[in-house]
């Protein structure tokens, strides 16, 4: 490769550096450019449980479906934690017995979102 070339290269490398993407010579003196890996933030969601009968509870279910089995269950104004994952009117929450599962979102009432 000559000198001129090796210039140009390095200084390309030297410029895509300073905006956070990382450049390496490959084999035949060609650059390879590549982004480094995203980072996405993580939440925890806070709910309260609302809107059930006197008496009855919340069920949390293995799977975002009303005929799915039971895995739990939350008392009204229960507070309980997610991963604010969302499907077909249920979010996954944990139960009050601990196991992860999915609730009818129309008896959670998000009260928190604290990043991970």
């Amino acid at each position: 490769m000559s000198i001129r070339r090796r210039v140009m290269v390095s200084t390309a490398a030297a410029t895509l550096a300073g905006c956070g993407i990382l450049a390496t010579a490959g084999m035949a003196g060609a650059a390879t450019v590549s982004r480094p890996a995203a980072t996405h933030a993580t939440y925890t969601y806070t709910y309260k449980v609302v809107g059930l009968r006197k008496g009855s509870t919340l069920a949390v279910r293995s799977s975002a479906d009303s005929h799915a089995r039971t895995v739990g269950t939350l008392k009204e104004s229960a507070v309980t934690t997610g991963t604010g994952k969302s499907s077909h009117g249920y979010l996954q929450v944990n139960a009050s017995n601990g196991k992860v599962g999915w609730a009818s979102a129309k008896n959670l009432q998000q009260t928190k979102k604290t990043r991970n």
